[in-house]
C-alpha cells in the first residue's frame, strides 16, 4: 500500500477530516496518508518552498501560490482532474476554487471554504447590520478587532473593498492604497481598539472564537469564522455577515487548498483519494462531521449541515460569496506580516493616517520590487 506525507494546521478543522479520510482509505487498503499537523502562525506564514521539500501534500493558503510557483515546488492538476476541475469550480462556493489557480492552471483545491465574518456571544441580541450600529455597540459591550499576526492587514484590505476602493495588488499597481480610503479604514479599525487590553492585541481567530464562546469577548467584527464553534450549546458562537459598508460586505478570503507536491508519487490511489475529499459525500457527511468547513455550496444549503454549526453558513454566506481574494505574487506573505506590524503599531502610538499609510505603501514598494 503506498504511504505518503502530508502537512496540515493543528486545529480540528484542519486535522480531524483528513486524518479521518486516511483512516478509512488505510483500513480498505487504498493509500496509507500521514498527517502532520503545524501551527496556525506557521501555516500563516512559513515558507511554502521548504515545506514542500518535506511533504508529499500541503494544505496551503491562496497568497503562498505565488511563493509556491516562483519555486516550482507544486504539481499542476490539470492533468491529473482534468474535467472534474470544472465541475468542482461550479460547485464551489465565492471565489474559493478560483483563489488556486493563475495563468497557468489549478495548483490547489478548496476543501475548506472560509472568510472574516462577524461573531458575537449570548450578551448580545442581534447582531448590528451597519458602521453605526457596530459603533453604539461597542459603546456598551466588549467588542473588539482581531488584530494578531496578519489579522491586522488582513482586516485593513477588508475594510478598504467594502469602503470601495480594494487595495490594488496587480502586477502594474505603483501604489497599494487609495488614501482617502485607507484613512477611513483606519479611523474604523482606530476606533474598535481604543479600549483593547494588551494581552488583546495578540488573540489570534481560534482563541478570539474561544474568548467569545467563554463570553470574555461579546463580538468580533472581523474574525475568520469557525463553523465548530457554532455547535448549539452554552458557549455556543454565533455568526453573522460583517456589516455593510458603502460597496458592501468588505471581507478577505481566507480557507484552505490542498495541493500535490513535485515530490509525491501521483498514482491512481492518491487522485482517487483526493477525488474522494471533493465529493458530495465527504463535502456533506465526513468534513462537517470531523470539525471540518466544507468548500462546496451544496454543503453550505444544506439544512443538516447548518443545524449542527448554529446557521454558520447561512448566516455568512452573502459575506463568503462577496469577499476579495488577495494577490499571489512571489513575497506576498512576508509583506502581509509587515503590513500588519507597522498598522498595530500605528493604532497602538496613535500616528496619523499618512504616516501609517506611508510606512505602509513603503514596505509595499520593497515587497514588490523583491518579487
Amino acid at each position: 500500500m503506498q504511504q505518503m506525507l502530508g502537512l496540515t494546521w493543528n486545529h480540528p478543522r484542519g486535522t480531524d477530516s483528513l486524518r479521518e479520510a486516511a483512516r478509512l482509505a488505510r483500513l480498505a487498503g487504498k493509500i496509507d496518508i500521514h498527517w502532520d499537523a503545524q501551527p496556525l502562525e506557521g501555516f500563516e506564514a512559513h515558507p511554502i518552498k521548504d515545506l514542500a521539500s518535506r511533504y508529499d501534500l500541503i494544505v496551503m493558503d491562496h497568497p503562498h501560490l505565488g511563493d509556491a510557483r516562483q519555486s516550482d515546488c507544486l504539481r499542476p492538476l490539470s492533468p491529473l482532474f482534468g474535467e472534474d476541475l470544472g465541475a468542482w469550480s461550479e460547485a464551489t462556493v465565492g471565489a474559493s476554487f478560483a483563489s488556486y489557480s493563475d495563468k497557468d492552471g489549478q495548483w490547489a483545491l478548496p476543501l475548506d471554504a472560509a472568510t472574516q465574518v462577524m461573531i458575537y456571544g449570548r450578551a448580545v441580541d442581534a447582531p448590528p447590520c451597519t458602521i453605526g450600529a457596530l459603533f453604539d455597540l461597542a459603546a456598551k459591550k466588549r467588542v473588539i478587532p482581531c488584530l494578531a499576526g496578519p489579522h491586522a492587514a488582513l482586516m485593513f484590505m477588508a475594510l478598504n473593498a467594502g469602503l470601495g476602493k480594494a487595495c490594488d495588488t496587480g502586477d502594474s499597481a505603483d501604489h497599494l492604497v487609495d488614501h482617502e480610503t485607507g484613512a477611513e479604514a483606519l479611523e474604523i479599525m482606530a476606533r474598535l481598539s481604543v479600549g483593547m487590553h494588551a494581552n488583546e492585541w495578540n488573540i489570534n481567530p481560534i482563541a478570539m472564537h474561544q474568548a467569545v464562546a467563554e463570553g470574555t469577548v461579546d463580538l468580533c467584527p472581523w474574525v475568520y469564522g469557525y463553523a465548530p464553534y457554532g455547535r448549539p450549546g452554552p458557549r455556543q458562537v454565533r455568526f453573522a455577515d460583517v456589516v455593510k459598508l458603502p460597496a458592501g460586505y468588505g471581507s478577505t478570503l481566507g480557507g484552505t487548498g490542498l495541493a500535490i507536491t513535485i515530490r509525491a508519487d501521483v498514482t491512481p490511489a492518491l487522485i482517487d483519494h483526493i477525488r474522494f475529499l471533493m465529493s458530495d459525500e465527504a463535502q456533506l457527511d465526513l468534513i462537517p462531521a470531523f470539525s471540518g468547513q466544507p468548500s462546496r455550496r451544496l454543503a453550505w444549503e444544506d439544512d443538516r449541515v447548518n443545524a449542527a454549526s448554529g446557521g454558520f453558513y447561512r448566516e455568512t454566506r452573502a459575506t463568503t460569496e462577496a469577499a476579495w481574494v488577495r494577490p499571489r505574487w512571489p513575497g506576498f506573505t512576508p509583506f502581509q506580516g509587515e503590513m500588519s506590524a507597522i498598522l498595530r503599531a500605528g493604532l497602538l502610538e496613535r500616528a496619523s493616517a499618512p504616516q501609517i499609510l506611508g510606512n505602509i505603501e513603503a514596505a509595499f514598494e520593497t515587497a514588490r520590487s523583491l518579487a
